[in-house]
């Protein structure tokens, strides 16, 4: 094993940080009484877990090592992508307030996954449909959550 350089090195070292902010959380949750620390101690384990999985991933293989493997098109193509990704995220998040939350989802699924290739319409109305019943049953029905309501719903 070696000790990695550029990027994979920030990943490593932001590993070690969320590790490090997990192991806080989870003794954190010891302050609370036990039903009520079941939650957050699963979140900080999952993500103590996924830093665990990004600090092996950086010491396995650099990402230097990838990059140089990759041709500028190639690279230019994913940065246009994660471009359009974070647009999408960012125009849901503007949208919830104005249309509501389940609105709002609907359309980020519609666009997102067409963006993303899924072709057959009939899939992407039903994995939609299917996505907005779920969050509906969890937030409004099981858990009682009221989500943001906006214009249309």
């Amino acid at each position: 094993m070696h000790f990695p350089k550029g990027a994979a090195a920030r990943d490593s070292v932001s590993a070690l940080v969320i590790m490090a902010v997990s192991a806080g959380g989870v003794y954190s949750t010891f302050e609370f009484p036990q039903r009520a620390a079941a939650w957050p101690l699963y979140m900080w384990g999952l993500l103590a877990a996924f830093s665990v999985l990004l600090l092996f991933n950086s010491l396995r293989q650099t990402v230097t090592e990838q990059l140089a493997q990759v041709d500028k098109a190639e690279r230019n193509a994913r940065i246009k992508r994660i471009a359009i990704n974070v647009g999408l995220i960012l125009g849901f998040v503007i949208l919830v307030p104005i249309l509501g939350f389940f609105t709002a989802a609907g359309i980020y699924l519609v666009i997102h996954m067409s963006y993303l290739g899924i072709r057959p319409y009939w899939l992407v109305a039903l994995v939609t449909g299917g996505v907005l019943i779920a969050f509906y049953m969890m937030f409004e029905f099981f858990l009682g959550v009221l989500v943001p309501h906006g214009l249309i719903f």
